[in-house]
């Protein structure tokens, strides 16, 4: 598996699975859910205004991906309310960005989380978590031969790159669930 740290927009990052991240009341939608939903014409902002989607924790959505787009797939997954996110829900951002990416046969996927999450307070504990979720989304995961033809890209924070393959598989395979601190001390 490999997870890059990438400066890709979300517009233009080719991969088979865009996950954006959505809070409930992120309305008009912001940052990569909001350029997503520009160049999709508003069909995000449209789905939400037919109740298709709330953003209410844990809620999922899979859609198409656009010509105007580098993905095949998109698939929103809610955060609840926006103040009560906190350490716990982005870890099960994380983890369900990893169960569903690998339960929808993707081979590349991108993750993309709400704007609330790149302000400064949350900055460099959101990377955290959300790589503790992704660890405990791998550690579901029994197959490693999926895990190995497996891309995980992540929006530069820190402007730091992982090699998740040198660092997570040896330690699954030996049955030891990687911290996030193994991830960003690498």
């Amino acid at each position: 598996m490999q997870l890059q740290f990438t400066n890709t927009s979300v517009d233009r990052i080719d991969c088979d699975l865009l996950i954006l991240g959505c809070c409930e009341e992120e309305r008009p939608l912001r940052g990569a859910a909001g350029l997503t939903d520009w160049r999709l014409h508003g069909l995000l902002s449209k789905t939400i205004l037919k109740h298709r989607f709330a953003a209410t924790c844990d809620e999922k959505l899979l859609l198409p991906g656009g010509h105007r787009l580098g993905c095949k797939r998109i698939l929103l997954i809610g955060l609840g309310n926006q103040l009560q996110v906190d350490v716990t829900r982005v870890q099960a951002f994380g983890k369900a960005a990893v169960v569903n990416a690998l339960s929808l046969q993707a081979k590349s996927c991108a993750v993309y989380y709400p704007d609330i999450l790149v302000q400064a307070a949350f900055n460099r504990n959101s990377l955290k978590w959300l790589l503790e979720g992704i660890s405990a989304g791998v550690a579901t995961t029994k197959d490693t031969d999926v895990l190995a033809d497996f891309s995980l890209y992540i929006p530069s924070l820190c402007n730091e790159e992982v090699d998740f393959t040198r660092i997570m598989l040896p330690k699954l395979l030996a049955r030891h669930t990687p911290t996030a601190d193994d991830l960003l001390t690498a």
